[in-house]
Parts: C-alpha cells; structure tokens; sequence
C-alpha cells in the first residue's frame, strides 16, 4: 500500500512540474489571458485522463523471440483484421498471412478525445478499423449538402426552381463505433480521405494498417497477389462510378459482394 501511494504522489509532482513550465512558457511568451486559460485546462484535462499501456511503452517486450512476438502481435490484431471479410478470406488460403500482416504493416494508436485521425482531401496513407471507443467522422461534402439543401428548401418555398435539382444524400456528422473501419479502401486503390476523423472520446484506441507493407506481404504469395489484385481492379472499377457524396472513409463505399460478383471467376471461387 505504502509504495502505491508513493506512486501516486511521484505521478501528482511530475503532473505539477509539467504544468509549471507550461505556464511559465505562456507567461514568458505574453499569451493572452483568455487563450492562457483555454491552453492551461485543455491540458489539465489530457493529463488527468488514465490511457491503457501501448506496445511500445512495455520496453521488456523487446526481448521476445520473433516467433513469440508474432503470436503477440496476432492476438493483439488479429480478430479485429477478420472483421474484414477480404482477410477473413485470405486467412482461409493461408493460414500464416494474418500473423505476417501483423507483425509487417499493422500498429495500434490511442487518441486523446478530439484528436485528429486525419482530415479531408489529404493523401491517404493508412486505413483504420475501431478497436475501442467511438470516432467523430464529418464528410467533407457535408456543409456543401447541408447549404445546397437549405436553398431547396427557400425555393420550393417561394415558389423557384433551384439552380440544380439532382438528389444529393444528406449527410450528418456522425459517431462510429468499434468494428468499423475507416479509410478501409486505400488498401486496395489510391483513396484521398473524404472528411475529418476525430476521436470522439478517451477510450478511442484504433488498429492502424499500412498499406505498402501489406503489399509486401502480398507479393510473397503468388496465389494471394493474383486474387487481390483481381479484387483491386473490381473495387476501383465501382468506385469511379461513384458521385462525391457516395464516396465515404466509414467502411466500404461499395458492398464488397458487389466487388466479388465484379471479379472474374477463378479468384472469385477462391474468395468465396
């Protein structure tokens, strides 16, 4: 009890000197008062949130063989990648796949509540899935539908027609919640992020897969590269007859039974 308690007051002093600096940091810089004291609680607030222990703070794992530290690494990872039926798939022909991808292009990242994920017309360079907690996401073309609906509606009320009648999706902001994925189609096609991602709370810990190093894996095995890049071709071919709205980072934008109906028949058998 004695040393838990020792503990605690190392981590309040720590707290302190950390907070100390910050504000002779503004004080010595003249930032104003009001901003100060917005800097100083947004501080507090992250500081006072328990994170869980990530990975790469537990410096002992190092010390793993590869083989163990595979297994890690696919326990950790590897139910929330079968959540994706196109691994889900792959695991079925290659029982080894899923613990390379682990260990090759998959990490894991804890957000602080309203830290970005990424943000609107930028290059995508990763795909998420929720492994924990919920994600803000708001579509870029939102404000642009939400106006364009707004003026609709002021011209069907006065009796105008409006400039352009085609029929856009509303889309909200929305929370989405653990299983889903984000960003999920630069996997398998260049992809530019459609809206801002956040996290919508302290609990949000996402599963982050990279792209090339999945295509690394891939091309060790031929039989897999044949059927993904099968796949690739069908997804991309659905989604260039996609308008702006229809293309969203939650999920998939296409049904991926729509992507395998697509694909010729040999890598469509083997997808199942």
């Amino acid at each position: 009890l004695s040393a838990w308690l020792v503990q605690i007051q190392i981590s309040r002093q720590e707290q302190e000197t950390k907070m100390r600096v910050l504000r002779r940091f503004l004080r010595e810089n003249a930032i104003p008062r009001s901003l100060a004291a917005r800097i100083d609680q947004h501080v507090m607030d992250r500081l006072s949130v328990t994170t869980r222990i990530h990975m790469d703070d537990v410096v002992v794992l190092e010390t793993l063989t590869p083989a163990l530290r595979s297994s890690l690494r696919h326990e950790l990872w590897g139910a929330d990648l079968l959540r994706n039926p196109v691994f889900w798939a792959w695991n079925g022909l290659d029982s080894d796949i899923l613990s390379e991808i682990c260990v090759v292009c998959v990490s894991s990242v804890h957000c602080a509540q309203g830290e970005e994920i990424f943000s609107p017309q930028a290059a995508a360079d990763f795909a998420y899935t929720i492994k924990d907690g919920m994600v803000a996401y708001k579509h870029s073309m939102t404000a642009q539908i939400q106006s364009y609906t707004a003026e609709k509606d002021m011209n069907e009320m006065v009796g105008r027609a409006p400039a352009n009648d085609k029929a856009y999706h509303v889309l909200l902001p929305q929370e989405v919640s653990k299983g889903h994925w984000l960003a999920e189609p630069v996997l398998w096609v260049p992809w530019v992020y459609r809206g801002l991602a956040s996290a919508a709370d302290s609990s949000c810990e996402l599963v982050k897969i990279n792209p090339r190093g999945l295509k690394v894996v891939v091309n060790k095995r031929p039989r897999i590269e044949s059927i993904w890049r099968s796949y690739c071709v069908a997804l991309y071919e659905k989604l260039s007859v996609k308008d702006a709205p229809e293309l969203s980072d939650i999920d998939s934008s296409v049904e991926h039974a729509e992507v395998i109906l697509a694909m010729p028949r040999a890598p469509r058998v083997l997808m199942g």
